[in-house]
């Protein structure tokens, strides 16, 4: 339910794990905050035929979710990757068969004839690429790259890859001076975690710890490779210092079109320029598509090699679609009407439109945009979470799925969304669980916003009966409408206990950037008026669950994680109307911390609005 933001970092599942097995302070004041609350409510029982409640042991080591998908160019076969494991998994769509574990792996692609899966995988200590041959049966490891690959594209021969890495020098001395990032001096100093280097080094732009003898080695500019699969010859097709990043090769087979930062330092959250380039394979020349100032990423060819779509916005505000000639010209915003945050994007297979998926308040739509002009239809209605997404050559589209009561379902539809289907569920367990009730509740507050928020419902909810509420203050952008299991927020535990939980959804002074809705609504709290409309946000919603019947007025707690942290401590000094408030490691809403600095003091200044 949570959704990666650029202020403070998730945590994955095994760093989850692990600090829940330490006796640190954020797991005391967890169990505190359970003391304190457990005196306020009745907690419900159920009959020996019921489902059984949901612990947080169920939530903590049972849940699985999808990290990265992909569907065979027929159809036939879906490639995908679970979250925190890095386990690559292969289903036969259309067989009785369950799923096929292939190993540790991510980022998985197919070869545009089907017949091979390319993968990137640490078994080998580094991120590496690796292909499975569906035809052989077998798995071979194709690079062996000082740091890893963080990026490949497959040629339409099948035989060839290109990947993007970074070249290191053996030997190089390390030489400190007023531009050296600080954890180039740090890393390393306090903890060594090989688990974590390794699979941290997908990371772009910052130094890698040497897994064998945790020496510490330079990160040079990424450079394109073109890998030959059955020799494993590797030519490096790029050797200036620009950097290069998400090659994707045209349909024709002689040109890969990239992004590039352009010598622009990679720290805190990366340059706030970064701009496609269209690269020969025979001569390597560099011709840039696009120019000027946003950050443009993730370029992609359609499969008619006639146009490039790629995604581009500021840096911390919605990144929009856009439409580039592949022989250069003028660039096309063909999703200006939407003013919503894009998250990813796939060309259909007839280059006619391009399937899109957004965030649009709590909810995670996939919708279809006409190409060239544009024309806009969501294809999935409901305000629940549809997010990763992949499109077959054949007109299948697969998406996967998650609800108030449901997480991790795989389903197929024709790529109108039409004759959905459901292909797996990831967490049956579910189903033996019995859970609170979970809706979008809609408000306005006082300045005549539509606002929306997620309500959970105490299991054994009683119409008319008013119950404790847990207001989780995690701002907007952060949380979508999919199931309530991460530890770190509210969820189904709580609901389980016989508390209402309630996440307002509202906008927070130092969240300004997490792109929730359109432009205008997301910026309304840059500056110092952010905190009045937090609050008006806020208390708007409360005062309608309120209202509803659910929550009782007199026994409300705030609870907030990381940046909802951050909003708790700020709501506090604000209002007497909470029995009980829990900060869960706060993040810093006046961003003064060396966290948010990232060695980059540019960083501080975008994020304060300057």
């Amino acid at each position: 339910m949570a959704i990666r933001e650029p202020v403070a970092r998730d945590l994955n599942s095994k760093e989850i794990v692990q600090m829940n097995n330490q006796p640190n302070r954020l797991v005391q004041m967890a169990i505190a905050f359970v003391g304190i609350t457990c005196a306020l409510v009745h907690v419900p029982r159920l009959n020996a035929q019921d489902k059984r409640l949901v612990t947080a042991d169920d939530l903590m080591s049972q849940m699985k979710s999808v990290a990265q998908l992909q569907l065979s160019p027929d159809g036939h076969n879906l490639a995908y990757s679970i979250d925190g494991e890095d386990s690559l998994w292969l289903l036969t769509i259309g067989s009785k068969q369950q799923p096929r574990a292939l190993g540790n792996g991510f980022i998985p692609l197919w070869s545009p004839d089907g017949t091979r899966l390319s993968f990137y995988s640490t078994r080998s200590g580094t991120p590496q690429l690796w292909i499975f041959d569906l035809r052989k049966d077998e798995t071979t490891q194709i690079t062996n790259f000082a740091g890893g690959n963080p990026s490949n594209s497959n040629s339409q021969d099948s035989d060839s890859r290109a990947s993007s890495a970074r070249v290191h020098t053996e030997g190089k001395p390390l030489v400190l001076n007023d531009k050296t990032p600080p954890w180039w001096i740090l890393s390393g100093l306090f903890r060594f975690d090989p688990v974590r280097t390794a699979v941290g080094s997908r990371d772009t732009g910052s130094a890698v710890e040497n897994d064998d003898n945790q020496k510490l080695e330079l990160a040079e500019p990424n450079q394109i490779f073109i890998v030959d699969v059955e020799s494993k010859q590797i030519r490096q097709l790029t050797k200036d210092d620009d950097g290069y990043f998400g090659p994707d090769w045209s349909p024709d087979g002689r040109e890969i079109v990239c992004a590039s930062n352009e010598k622009r330092p990679m720290t805190g959250y990366g340059p706030d320029t970064t701009n496609v380039y269209l690269i020969n394979l025979s001569t390597g020349e560099k011709t840039p598509l696009t120019h000027g100032p946003d950050q443009k990423r993730l370029p992609h060819w359609s499969p008619d090699g006639k146009w490039i779509a790629y995604l581009s916005g500021k840096q911390f505000e919605v990144a929009s679609l856009f439409l580039l000639p592949r022989t250069g010209g003028t660039t096309i915003n063909v999703t200006p009407q939407l003013d919503r945050n894009i998250f990813s994007f796939h060309w259909s297979p007839r280059s006619d439109s391009i399937l899109i998926s957004y965030q649009d308040g709590v909810a995670f739509p996939i919708a279809r945009v006409a190409i060239p002009a544009g024309k806009f239809l969501r294809l999935t209605q409901d305000d629940t979470l549809h997010f990763p997404f992949t499109v077959s050559r054949t007109d299948k589209l697969v998406w996967v799925e998650a609800g108030g009561s449901k997480s991790g379902v795989l389903y197929e539809a024709e790529l109108d969304g039409q004759n959905a289907s459901q292909l797996l569920d990831l967490n049956p367990q579910i189903r033996e669980w019995v859970l609170g009730e979970q809706r979008v509740v809609r408000w306005n507050n006082g300045r005549g916003e539509e606002l929306e928020g997620i309500l959970i419902k105490p299991v054994g909810y009683e119409k008319g009966k008013s119950y404790p509420l847990i207001v989780d203050t995690y701002p907007s952008g952060g949380v979508a409408n999919g199931f309530a299991g991460y530890l770190m927020i509210g969820n189904q535990a709580f609901a389980s206990r016989g508390y209402a939980v309630f996440f307002p959804h509202e906008r927070t002074a130092h969240t300004w950037w997490n792109p929730s809705k359109g432009k205008a609504f997301d910026e309304a709290t840059r500056g110092p008026q952010g905190p009045d409309i937090m609050m008006d946000d806020l208390m708007s919603g409360i005062d309608t669950v309120v209202k509803m019947g659910v929550a009782d007025p007199d026994r409300m707690c705030l609870y907030g994680f990381s940046n909802g942290g951050g909003a708790t401590n700020m709501i506090v000094t604000r209002t007497t109307r909470f029995k009980c408030a829990v900060s869960a490691s706060g993040a810093a809403t006046d961003i003064t911390s060396s966290f948010f600095m990232l060695g980059d003091p540019d960083t501080y200044v975008k994020m304060t609005g300057g």
